[in-house]
């Protein structure tokens, strides 16, 4: 049986949605779990990562044809 199937999401609270309802795994912030899983009446099982183990990337996206403000803070922010 192959369980290496992978589901892409439109963003990480589509993806917490489905592993609340447990159809997978995912990482995300404590408080938008426990909403979530809240309104849905679910428990949820979290683990805490420390931040020293992580590495992460933040990455800044916007349209081609965006008004030159958020050009700007787009630009500003790199």
């Amino acid at each position: 049986m192959n369980h290496s199937i992978v589901v892409k999401v439109a963003d990480s609270i589509a993806a917490t949605q489905l592993a609340i309802e447990g159809l997978g795994y995912t990482i995300a912030m404590k408080s938008i779990a426990t909403r979530i899983a809240k309104q849905k009446s679910k428990k949820v099982k979290l683990i805490h990562i420390p931040t020293s183990h992580l590495q992460l990337s933040i990455g800044i996206s916007y349209l081609k044809d965006s008004n030159s403000l958020i050009t700007e803070i787009a630009h500003e922010l790199k």
